[in-house]
Formats: structure tokens, sequence, C-alpha cells
């Protein structure tokens, strides 16, 4: 019990740390990005750099997991991304930067992937919601750390320095657990000897419809928490404290999104809950749009995070029953790969917009992509419906 028990937090201590890891830049850019000489479309230039490290590990990840164990998996991961984290604290000049953060990227995509697996194999749908709040209290963690060493005189760096401290001693509990976690629980037919050939699990168009999705996904809840600081302190003139503070509550939201709404996921069904959840995101994307109305905006925002939280974890749930449990590591590697993508990509997207046009784009880009995952989502849903038959 005890070690099924050290697995467990193993699991929830590398979506926490995630969470730090990748939310120090929402408040640190403005001021990575004058260290450096940069505008807010080099933004997108950082996030390929990311998404590129992270790609390449997350498509991987289904079989490393399957030959190796997720003990092992983790344990390359953790030195990994502590590696990149220093990299953030110490880099010189850009090029160096970019190669920290991509190192950054490949160790996420390692720790990411491999605790959504076995997430998928392993725990029920609200087990999974509160899985991914804990990246959501990490994420709450990191943009309130950014801007209490920034307030202090101390610099953008120290934040990615204590972010690697973390990481390090999460990497002592996978030393800890790594053969606990290793191939735990897994069926005959999860074995690698009886997973599926990667063509195979590419002929199902709900692998692909679920690839979109997610790609799309990655946008709006990184799109949010990326832009909302710069949107207050640059573009509507919030003092830093209390912009960085909403920051925090939009990630706030989205971890008490998770639990709360996972708990209601039981009597309230995984579509329909799928379905009001979208639907409460497009209206957080309009109330953010308002720049008239200080309180609207930072209403909108935490709307956001509420209504998103539990989205991505349902959805990673519903794999193994929408594509197979054979297919279903492979699947969950590539969704959660070209989430990374969206998450580089459309951003940055959003950075070049704002470089010609203002920062007020941001909440109807926002609104857009909120549009297009609920049709996505519809999609997908009607698609399994039919599949299922």
């Amino acid at each position: 019990m005890k070690k099924v028990s050290l697995a467990l937090v193993a699991q929830f201590a590398t979506l926490l740390g995630l969470g730090v890891a990748a939310s120090i830049i929402n408040v640190a850019w403005p001021f990575i990005r004058d260290n450096f000489g940069r505008t807010d479309g080099d933004l997108g230039v950082l996030l390929l750099a990311l998404m590129f490290g992270y790609m390449g590990a997350a498509f991987l990840v289904g079989r490393l997991v399957d030959r190796y164990g997720v003990g092992l998996v983790l344990i390359a991961g953790g030195l990994i991304i502590i590696a990149g984290l220093l990299g953030w604290g110490y880099s010189p000049i850009w090029a160096a930067l970019l190669l920290s953060v991509f190192l950054t990227g490949m160790g996420s995509g390692l720790l990411d992937t491999t605790a959504n697996i076995y997430a998928a194999r392993h725990f029920s749908a609200r087990l999974t919601n509160w899985l991914h709040a804990s990246y959501g209290l990490g994420a709450v963690v990191g943009p309130l750390l950014t801007t209490a060493v920034i307030s202090w005189g101390r610099g953008w760096r120290l934040a990615y320095l204590m972010g690697a401290l973390l990481q390090v001693v999460i990497w002592l509990l996978y030393l800890a657990v790594r053969q606990d976690v290793s191939m735990r629980g897994m069926t005959v037919e999860e074995r690698p000897e009886n997973s599926i050939p990667l063509r195979s699990v590419l002929k199902s168009p709900l692998v692909w419809l679920g690839m979109f999705y997610f790609f799309m996904y990655g946008g709006l809840e990184h799109g949010a928490g990326q832009w909302s600081f710069p949107l207050f302190t640059e573009g509507r003139g919030v003092a830093l404290e209390p912009a960085g503070t909403w920051v925090s509550i939009y990630w706030g939201s989205l971890t008490v999104g998770r639990v709360v709404l996972g708990q209601v996921t039981a009597w309230l069904g995984s579509q329909r809950l799928l379905r009001l959840s979208h639907l409460l995101a497009l209206l957080g994307a309009i109330l953010l749009s308002i720049p008239s109305i200080p309180v609207l905006g930072f209403a909108g925002l935490a709307l956001i995070g509420f209504a998103v939280a539990p989205i991505f974890p349902t959805l990673i749930q519903l794999t193994p029953q929408r594509v197979g449990r054979k297919a279903a590591a492979t699947a969950v590697g590539f969704q959660v790969g070209v989430t990374s993508l969206g998450i580089a990509l459309l951003p940055g997207l959003a950075g070049i917009l704002i470089d010609r046009i203002s920062l007020e784009v941001v909440g109807p880009f926002l609104i857009v992509v909120a549009l297009i995952c609920l049709a996505v989502n519809e999609r997908m849903s009607a698609q399994s419906a039919v599949e299922l038959k």
C-alpha cells in the first residue's frame, strides 16, 4: 500500500513541478524580452524551441514507457528538465537561452506524457482531474514566485533557478519509486509485445481529430495564461503586483475547476461536462475582450481558467475508450505532443498580431480559438458515438 501511494505521489509531483516551470514565463516574459532586446513576436521563437523539444520527446514516450517502464522515463526526463531550467537561469545570450528552452521542452515532454499515460491506464476520471489539478497548483505558484522575486529586485532568473531546485527534489522521489511505478498494473493486452503498429494507430480518424483538438486547446489554455499579464500591465495600465496576482488566479481557477468539476463528471457525464466547459470558456473570452471595465477582464480570465479545467484530463481519460487500450499509449503521446505545438504556435501567432495591431487583439483571438475548440469537440463526440455503435 505504501509503495502504491509513493507511485501516486510521484505522478502528482510531476504535474506540480511542470506547472511551476511552465508558468514562470507568464510573468517573466516582458523582462526576458527586454533583457535580450527582443520583441513580443519573438515569444513565438522561444515557444517553438520549447515545442520542438516537447514534441520530439512526447511522440516517443509511448514506446519508451512500453520498453523501459514509467520509472526510468521519469528519471531521464527529470535530469533533462533540471538542465534546461538551470540554463534559463544562467544563459548569457539568446541562442543559449533557446537551447535551454529546448531541453526544458524535452524534459517536460517526457514527464508530462509519461504521467498522462500512467493516468489513462490506472486512474478514474475523477482522479485524473485531481492529477491535473496539481499542475494548476504549480501554475499558481509560478507567477506568484516570479512576481515576488522581481518585486524584491532579484530578477527573473532566480525564479527559474528555484524551479530547478524543485525539480531536483522531485527527481529524488523518482529514484525512490522507480521499481514500483514501472509496468505496474498493466494488463496483458497493454504490454509491449501486444501494442499495435504506429501506422495502424494513425489510421483512426478520431486520433487525427483528437490531435487537432489538442493543438487548439493548447493555444486556448496557454494563450490566456501567457498574454493576460502584458495585456493588463502594458495594455490596460494595471500595476505589476495585481496583474501577476490575476495570472495566478487564472491558474488557481483552473486548479479549483479540476477539483470541483471533476467531482460532477459521474452524474453530469463527460460529454455534457465538456460542452458546458467550452461554452463557459467562450463567455470568459468575451468578457476578457472588454477593455473599458477592468473587473470584467479579470473575471473573464478567471472564468476561462475554471471552464477549461476539466477538458484536458477528461479527454485524456477517454482516450483508451475511444481508440482502444492497445493504441492508447501512442495516442496519448501524440495528443500531448500536439498540445505543445498549439502552446507554441498559437500564442506565438498572437504575439505577431500584437506587434502589428495591439495587445487588445488577445481577447478576440481567444474567442476564435474557443469557438474552434467547441466545434471540434462536438465533432469528436459525434464521431465517437458513431464508432461505438
